[in-house]
């Protein structure tokens, strides 16, 4: 019994010790884990990936992230200010470490940044204060950031990083040629620098005076700096005289232009800007001399319909354009000096007064719709006052900008100006005809006479005027001078008279014909016929000319006064009766051409009949015998009739359009 109770004694002892010993090992064995663990951690490499913000060992929950920072950063702006992608300011860039949970002190943590992307922004980084990173320029610039735990200098966050593009400069620009205020000729190469980070594009252009782009490439995209580059040759020849501007701008790809306008409203003179303005002088015309203009025809007296419609007409003589802006007439203005200046013009590009090569400037004191001309007015003053007495007026003087005398009219001998008709009184009205220079300018001056025009010349002038003064205004305004020479009084009285413009044509105004609204000649009366050419016909055959003219409408200069009628175009002519003349067999002159036509396009009319003298001699010389009776003498007379048509049987064409020669019914 008793070693029963010792074994059992024994068995209960035991497990008693066993359970406490298996306790207290444990609580030994997780003291050591936990110091092992807390002495290898200088040998554990710290990133968040390893730690979590909470770990359970051994069924103890312990906090990893009072150990490893976690390191954000903020960018302000958020978003880039500038284009495609660019910040056009420094960005700034805020960073900030937590540990568990909370911000983190720089009293616990250092934080390194560099403009790197090596992945170790410790070393070589700048330690942060706390305050903004500015990210300085670069396409693109990189940034990395890394916290460390002051405690141990391997508990290190992850690594922050980001890229920027950055530009916070503007371009440059120059123009390196031509010069500011050169005076230019010819071909001028035009040359420039355009410098910057990130070129995008350039602006070049060359405007005249009023601000209107004459030359130059306009925006052009080019990515790439470059130095006194050659844009283009400018033909300065194809340009006015005057002062032009030259303006050189660039943008780059973030956007930046200094002065940050568009359009820039002025350069600002800074030479590290990107804006670059020059001024410079086109000087390819020679200095306007004496008679380079003239004064080419003066409307001193009116017209017929408005006493104050008078006109100066300038002409150039020279083959280039002239500028007669600023310019003065002496001797235009009554109770003022005389003096009529050249400007004010706002119709005018730029104010400029410009008269074409060879062209003609008109200045009156009335528009277009307002005076009796029919032509547009370069320049309405409406200050012109000409005295109808010449001594009392004055000679015109017109003298440029420097006050040289470019032209005049001659110095007053007596009342009468050196030409043009007022006051002659004519059936209808009182004659308004004006006062032309002469095709030798130096020669003097001579009226406006329709009386020396053709009837096209006489039309083209009445065009430059309203149709209701007809026949009283003679003038060319705007226009070359029609007339040379100084009517007589003979010849006026010719024209009113019995004038061939009034008695054989009729000219009748018509719808105005193309654009360039020149009236159209029409004919409805007599109109002399040439007829020429031989006519390959039967002997004993001959022609006469049937004054049986239609109507058509003809346009253009008819040196001659007559239309020819070439019968050698005809063909051979085998019958007697009316051939008819169309319009297509006409030899019209040069210059004139068929507005339209009526009846069917027939002209005239030729009659072919039998040379009976000829046929008489015929029957005279077969009757010589005496021996041929009456009758019979008749008879032969038929025959030599007849034998003076051969195959007069036959039918063919008569060169009238007509193949069968049918004149039964005459196209009418």
């Amino acid at each position: 019994m008793k070693r029963i109770i010792r074994k059992k004694f024994r068995r209960f002892w035991r497990s008693v010790i066993n359970r406490r010993l298996v306790k207290y090992a444990s609580r030994f064995g997780l003291a050591v884990f936990l110091l092992a663990m807390v002495l290898s951690f200088g040998k554990i490499q710290g990133t968040n990936s390893f730690f979590m913000d909470t770990a359970t060992v051994a069924g103890n929950e312990i906090s990893a992230g009072y150990w490893i920072p976690v390191l954000t950063m903020t960018v302000s702006p958020k978003n880039p200010d500038g284009q495609n992608n660019f910040y056009v300011s420094h960005p700034c860039v805020t960073l900030e470490a937590k540990l568990g949970g909370s911000v983190a002190s720089l009293s616990e943590v250092d934080i390194f940044y560099e403009f790197s992307n090596d992945g170790n922004p410790v070393s070589g980084g700048t330690k942060y204060d706390g305050t903004c990173v500015s990210i300085p320029d670069g396409n693109p610039t990189y940034f990395q950031a890394i916290a460390v735990n002051k405690l141990n200098s391997d508990w290190k966050s992850n690594v922050v990083n980001d890229q920027f593009k950055v530009d916070t400069q503007c371009p440059v620009v120059e123009i390196t040629n031509p010069d500011s205020g050169d005076d230019l000729s010819g071909s001028v190469e035009i040359r420039g620098t355009v410098t910057d980070a990130n070129p995008h594009h350039y602006w070049l252009v060359i405007e005249n005076s009023s601000g209107a782009k004459v030359a130059g490439p306009g925006t052009v995209n080019d990515a790439n700096s470059f130095t006194d580059k050659k844009f283009f040759d400018w033909d300065t020849t194809a340009v006015l005289d005057g002062d032009y501007k030259i303006k050189l701008e660039a943008r780059d790809a973030a956007g930046n232009k200094c002065p940050n306008q568009a359009p820039v409203l002025a350069d600002p003179n800074d030479p590290n800007d990107s804006v670059d303005w020059i001024d410079v002088t086109v000087a390819n015309t020679p200095v306007v001399s004496a008679g380079d203009v003239i004064i080419n025809e003066v409307m001193w007296m009116g017209s017929f319909a408005h006493p104050h419609d008078e006109w100066i007409e300038l002409k150039n003589t020279t083959g280039h354009p002239i500028n007669v802006k600023n310019w003065n007439i002496e001797g235009a203005v009554e109770g003022s000096g005389g003096h009529l200046e050249i400007a004010g013009n706002t119709g005018h590009e730029g104010d400029d007064m410009i008269i074409p090569a060879h062209g003609y400037f008109l200045i009156a004191n009335y528009n277009r719709d307002s005076s009796d001309i029919n032509v547009d007015v370069d320049l309405v003053k409406t200050s012109i006052s000409l005295n109808d007495e010449y001594d009392d007026n004055g000679p015109l003087v017109l003298k440029d900008t420097s006050d040289q005398t470019i032209d005049a009219t001659a110095a007053p001998t007596g009342h009468s100006w050196p030409a043009g008709i007022h006051g002659l009184v004519v059936p209808g009205g009182i004659l308004h005809w004006s006062m032309e220079r002469n095709n030798t300018p130096s020669s003097g001056w001579h009226t406006c006479d329709p009386t020396a025009m053709t009837p096209a010349q006489f039309l083209t002038m009445k065009s430059y005027w309203d149709w209701d003064a007809l026949l009283f205004n003679c003038g060319t305004p705007g226009h070359a001078n029609l007339s040379k020479n100084d009517p007589s009084k003979s010849d006026i009285e010719e024209y009113f008279n019995k004038s061939e413009i009034k008695e054989d044509v009729v000219l009748e105004p018509l719808e105005k014909s193309g654009n360039d609204g020149v009236e159209a000649l029409k004919i409805t009366k007599k109109v002399p016929i040439k007829v020429v050419g031989a006519p390959d016909v039967a002997e004993g055959l001959k022609y006469k000319i049937d004054q049986r003219i239609k109507k058509v409408n003809l346009s253009g200069d008819f040196p001659d006064k007559e239309i020819i009628v070439d019968l050698a175009k005809l063909g051979l002519i085998e019958k007697t009766g009316e051939i008819k003349i169309r319009i297509s067999d006409l030899d019209l002159p040069d210059g004139v051409e068929v507005v339209s036509q009526k009846d069917n396009g027939l002209v005239l009319l030729i009659t072919v009949e039998k040379q009976k003298d000829k046929v008489a001699k015929v029957a005279k010389k077969n009757n010589k015998s005496g021996k041929k009776s009456k009758k019979k003498g008749k008879a032969e007379l038929k025959q030599a009739e007849q034998a003076a048509l051969p195959d007069s049987g036959k039918e063919s064409g008569s060169g009238d359009g007509d193949p069968n020669n049918n004149n039964k019914n005459p196209i009418t």
